[in-house]
C-alpha cells in the first residue's frame, strides 16, 4: 500500500511537471501545487517504469527508494518555480497621440491606420471588433489574452465548475499551441497602473536569456510599443535595432510587424527620398 501511495504521488508530481517544465506558475499557485501532490491522479505509467527498472536491475533494485527519490526531486523542482519567476518591471506602452522626431499628431494617426491596414487589413478604429485566428500565435486580441491569463491562473486548481484535470483537458489545445513556440516559461505578472490603464495581471514568458519577464501585447498595443522604441525613445532606429529592443520588453512582436511599421513610417519614408 505504501508503494501504491508513493506511485500515486509521483504520478501527480510528474503530471504537474509536464506543464511546469514549459510554463512557470505565478507565485500564488505554489500552495495549489503542494496541495495537488497529495491527491490522486490518472496513472502516467510511472509504476510500470519503476517495475521495468527492477526487472533490468534484478534483486539489487530498491523500488521504494527509487520512487521516494524521484518524488523528492519533483517536489523540489516544483517549489523552485516561485524563485525562478523574474522580478524585472513589466511594462505595457501607453496610447500615443503625440510624438517626437518629426511625428505630429496627424502623422501618428495616419501612420497608425496605415500600419494596421497593411498588417491585418483593418483600420485602427475597427480593432475592437477584430478577433485573430487562434492559430495565429503572435497576434492576439485583448479578450484572447484575458482568456490566457484565466487559463494559467487556474491550470492547477481548476475553474468554471471543472476539476483541474477536466480544466486542463478543456484547454489542451491552448497549451499545445503555446508550448510549441514558447517553451520558455509562460507565467503571470502583476503590472502597476500607467496613464490610461488600471494595471493588473498580464501574460508573460521568459526572455531568451531567461533573466526577464517579457509581456504579450494585444494587437491594439503593437503600434504603440514599436512607435515608442522607434520614434519616441530614439530618432527612427533601423529595423534590426528596433526589433532587438522590442524583444527586450515584449513577447510577440515579430520582424514582419517591425518591417511593416518602418515601411509605413512617414518620417522614414521622407528621409529615404530626401524630402
Amino acid at each position: 500500500k505504501e508503494n501504491d501511495l508513493a506511485t500515486e504521488q509521483l504520478n501527480v508530481a510528474k503530471e504537474l511537471l509536464e506543464f511546469a517544465t514549459n510554463f512557470l506558475i505565478a507565485p500564488s499557485h505554489t500552495e495549489a501545487l503542494n496541495m495537488r501532490l497529495g491527491k490522486k491522479s490518472i496513472s502516467s505509467g510511472s509504476e510500470i517504469d519503476a517495475k521495468s527498472k527492477k526487472s533490468r536491475a534484478g534483486d539489487n533494485y530498491d523500488y521504494e527508494s527509487d520512487l521516494s527519490g524521484e518524488q523528492d526531486n519533483a517536489t523540489k523542482d516544483l517549489e523552485g518555480f516561485k524563485a525562478r519567476i523574474p522580478e524585472n518591471t513589466v511594462y505595457i506602452p501607453p496610447h500615443y497621440k503625440k510624438g517626437e522626431h518629426g511625428m505630429t499628431e496627424e502623422l501618428i494617426a495616419q501612420h497608425r491606420d496605415d500600419f494596421y491596414k497593411r498588417m491585418i487589413g483593418l483600420s485602427y478604429n475597427e480593432i475592437d471588433s477584430f478577433e485573430p485566428s487562434v492559430k495565429n500565435l503572435h497576434i492576439k486580441s485583448l479578450s484572447q489574452l484575458k482568456e490566457s491569463v484565466h487559463i494559467v491562473r487556474h491550470w492547477l486548481s481548476g475553474a468554471d465548475g471543472l476539476e483541474a484535470t477536466e480544466f486542463r483537458a478543456k484547454h489542451k489545445s491552448w497549451y499545445s499551441k503555446l508550448k510549441s513556440v514558447d517553451g520558455t516559461g509562460i507565467h503571470l505578472r502583476n503590472m502597476d497602473s500607467i496613464e490610461g490603464d488600471t494595471g493588473g495581471t498580464v501574460l508573460c514568458r521568459h526572455s531568451k536569456d531567461g533573466e526577464r519577464s517579457i509581456v504579450y501585447l494585444d494587437v491594439g498595443r503593437v503600434y504603440d510599443a514599436i512607435f515608442e522604441i522607434h520614434a519616441v525613445a530614439n530618432d527612427h532606429l533601423p529595423r534590426e535595432t528596433t526589433k532587438v529592443k522590442c524583444d527586450e520588453l515584449y513577447a510577440n512582436i515579430t520582424d514582419s510587424q517591425v518591417r511593416t511599421f518602418i515601411d509605413t513610417c512617414p518620417v522614414c519614408c521622407s528621409r529615404k527620398i530626401g524630402i
